[in-house]
């Protein structure tokens, strides 16, 4: 079975999707350190996705310390 296959059977096991549902995955992990210098995201970080016409989602990052 293919990663996305994996990642559509464990979402679709919780919760119903509709055509034009959205998943985000973020990125592998490590994808920081290949940046010159290397950029991690830490907490107060935020980062904005969006889609003309659709809308955008805005995530405020925390540390664990916060929790």
């Amino acid at each position: 079975m293919q990663a996305v296959d994996r990642v559509l059977e464990r979402i679709s096991a919780v919760c119903t999707l509709h055509p034009g549902d959205l998943i985000f995955t973020g990125t592998p992990a490590g994808v920081g350190m290949g940046r010159t210098p290397p950029r991690y995201l830490a907490a107060g970080d935020v980062v904005r996705t969006s889609i003309d016409g659709i809308g955008e989602m805005r995530h405020v990052f925390v540390s664990n310390d916060a929790r």
